[in-house]
């Protein structure tokens, strides 16, 4: 009777019934077997059985991101072109939609899209006028508690050098997985970061990679030229994602500073 029955996992969510010797009655009680019941004896001899299926329900967890692009230097929700209120700026406002969010959601995420030291009054007094030896951008952030920063072209506007002490005061990496330094050949920045999260209290490895157009080269030549190379977007991507997931990478959010390609193999 052993030798008969041959047990595999079927996934299905129907009820599978089978027919064998009665003595497979005493072999699932003397085994303690769970996985078959016994059903009774028919009329020819044989007896019936049938499979206990009982798979588990998959579970879903819940991680929220919350992403910024395009803040440029903007913190007070104030224009200060037209010396007015302007409820569409800055990372005031957008502090207490990330508190509301933090509150509703116990797993969040929050990463820049890139275009954030540059754009407002603010950031060109800083950046130009009168450099501190803080930034007012880079401490909000530090306080907002973002977990990645993407290099965006306006990065660049204000040279490396003011670029490169802005990452060094940050509290959260920044990401661009394109940038090589043209005398080493090595990234600039850091490429991507896998941060370790617990997730419903199961830990789970989230993965963040940046990108920057390519087309700064050309846009901020005068800063770049000589010092930097920016390869292209999708070829770094097919390189470095396989990477990020042998390093065990659950789940990867790609921050790439770009538009939209609407064309019919822009997925590709």
């Amino acid at each position: 009777l052993v030798n008969n029955w041959s047990i595999v996992p079927v996934e299905t969510k129907g009820n599978v019934v089978f027919r064998s010797s009665p003595k497979g009655k005493e072999y699932i009680e003397a085994n303690n077997l769970t996985f078959v019941s016994y059903l009774g004896e028919g009329t020819d001899g044989w007896a019936m059985y049938k499979y206990n299926f009982e798979f588990p329900k998959p579970t879903t967890h819940e991680l929220v991101i919350m992403g910024t692009t395009d803040i440029h230097a903007h913190i007070m929700p104030y224009d200060y072109m037209a010396d007015a209120v302007d409820q569409k700026f800055g990372l005031a406002k957008v502090y207490t939609l990330v508190q509301q969010l933090r509150a509703k959601h116990n797993n969040t995420l929050l990463v820049d899209n890139g275009d954030i030291i540059q754009g407002s009054i603010l950031g060109y007094i800083e950046a130009v006028v009168d450099r501190q030896d803080k930034n007012s951008i880079i401490e909000a952030m530090n306080m907002m508690g973002y977990d990645a920063g993407t290099i965006g072209n306006h990065e660049y506007n204000f040279g490396l050098p003011l670029l490169d002490s802005l990452v060094e005061a940050s509290n959260f990496p920044w990401l661009s997985a394109n940038t090589y330094n043209v005398s080493d050949d090595k990234h600039r920045y850091e490429p991507y970061v896998i941060l370790d999260r617990m997730v419903d209290g199961k830990p789970i490895k989230i993965g963040v990679i940046g990108f920057v157009p390519p087309q700064v080269m050309i846009w901020d030549k005068m800063h770049l030229n000589g010092n930097i190379y920016v390869n292209e977007i999708v070829d770094s991507a097919k390189k470095y994602v396989p990477e990020m997931k042998a390093k065990g990478a659950d789940v990867i959010v790609v921050t790439a500073h770009s538009g939209f390609d609407l064309s019919e193999n822009a997925s590709e």
